[in-house]
């Protein structure tokens, strides 16, 4: 029988999800005309509201430093506005959020995804990685590098790809049936 209890998110968690949500709405740039806890849009009310009201304008503009001195996010001026991106960190721990309290749901169509993968020996530990997070999204190994799925999963097997710039070393599938 599967657990269905989510785990409890830390505010780090959530505040990084709510960042990436709203961040995702503008291409991924959170604008900030002077300081860290100045953000404006989209403002700091709608991440505090997406959070929940636990915390202080003061509290937020330390994680946001704590985020920045960590590599989640970075600053850069973009027509004369600052701005807040997500690094490739950032998106990584972003993704291990997503996979963490992520639902399985069964296609509905009863079509399974399948995945057919050839990282190079090179980048062995991308490779295992890649495997880790397969499995994470309901993915079963069907042969050494032959992956499939009833879950539709295929928007985050998308972005895990694109993030881990795996495009050209990987294929994908629907298929009406896995024996």
């Amino acid at each position: 029988m599967k657990n269905t209890k989510q785990p409890k998110q830390s505010m780090t968690e959530k505040i990084l999800w709510a960042i990436f949500n709203l961040g995702e709405l503008v291409g991924g740039i959170l604008y900030v005309p002077h300081t860290w806890n100045q953000v404006i849009y989209p403002d700091y009310e709608k991440i505090r509201r997406m959070v929940g009201q636990q915390i202080s304008r003061k509290q937020f503009a330390d994680f946001l430093s704590r985020f920045k001195n960590i590599g989640y996010l970075k600053t850069k001026t973009i027509e004369g506005h600052k701005a807040i991106l997500l690094t490739p960190k950032g998106l990584k721990k972003i993704q291990k959020i997503n996979l963490k309290y992520f639902n399985l749901k069964k296609r509905k169509d009863k079509k399974w995804q399948m995945i057919i993968f050839d990282v190079p020996e090179s980048d062995r530990k991308m490779r295992d990685k890649f495997r880790t997070t397969l499995k994470a999204l309901g993915y079963q190994q069907l042969q050494k590098s032959v992956w499939v799925s009833p879950y539709d999963v295929f928007r985050q097997t998308e972005k895990v790809i694109k993030l881990n710039k795996l495009a050209s070393c990987v294929k994908y599938f629907l298929v009406e049936k896995v024996d």
